[in-house]
């Protein structure tokens, strides 16, 4: 996970926000204030939070076409 999103004159950098004991607890966005052959400087612009559906603990991949973006999630399940 990770990359480069161009938007109008910005560019963002995607990342994962990370916990503990779990790789991929949401997806950041990051916008890119200076990018030089020698400085670099990002501020963090939002977080997208594994809220939008029940027993979700984690989103990963973030992609775009122009027209459609998507992503996935990881969900929390018991088997039976």
């Amino acid at each position: 996970m990770g990359g480069m999103v161009s938007d109008h004159n910005s560019l963002y950098r995607i990342s994962q926000k990370q916990g503990f004991d779990m790789y991929g607890r949401a997806t950041n966005i990051n916008k890119i204030v200076c990018l030089t052959t020698t400085d670099y400087s990002e501020q963090l612009e939002f977080t997208i939070e594994p809220k939008f559906f029940n027993n979700l603990v984690g989103t990963h991949h973030l992609h775009g076409n122009g027209n459609v973006t998507v992503f996935d999630f990881l969900e929390k399940t018991k088997l039976k």
